[in-house]
């Protein structure tokens, strides 16, 4: 099952490596806490909390999984038109994502101004998707 959403795909996962007989919805609980976990197979943890509404979950639960470099996923990527087209970084990232169809979380990034003839890419120390302290500068075509 592909899933969009990262938080989707990391409850789903869940779901699927514990054999629940049911699936832990987005709006059960509440992402916090993701760090650097290194071992062989993830990078990093994330602790969820159940919500008061939920029906299925209860208390807190780390999940381990791999976050990935916002160079490695950028690399090379020549942003159409120029900086002023876009205005923030945030408008741009939707235009990536309708364009590409690729998961951008736009949420994930600061959104400065955009000017001049490049513009970094630059997640929050708190990304849930993104290696924080990674960042890469990627061209305007225009």
């Amino acid at each position: 099952m592909i899933y969009k959403d990262l938080k989707e795909r990391l409850l789903y996962q869940l779901t699927i490596s514990n054999q629940l007989p049911w699936h832990i919805q987005v709006s059960d609980v509440l992402f916090h806490d993701a760090r650097f976990y290194l071992d062989s197979n993830t990078n990093s943890v994330v602790s969820i909390t159940a919500n008061n509404s939920s029906a299925k979950f209860e208390g807190t639960l780390d999940i381990y999984y791999n976050r990935y470099s916002v160079a490695d996923y950028f690399n090379g990527l020549v942003i159409p038109g120029k900086a002023e087209d876009y205005g923030r970084l945030h408008v741009l990232l939707e235009y990536l994502e309708e364009t590409l169809g690729l998961p951008l979380y736009k949420e994930e990034f600061t959104n400065p101004a955009l000017s001049g003839p490049t513009v970094t890419l630059s997640p929050y120390n708190s990304s849930l998707y993104y290696i924080p302290l990674t960042s890469v500068t990627l061209p305007f075509a225009g």
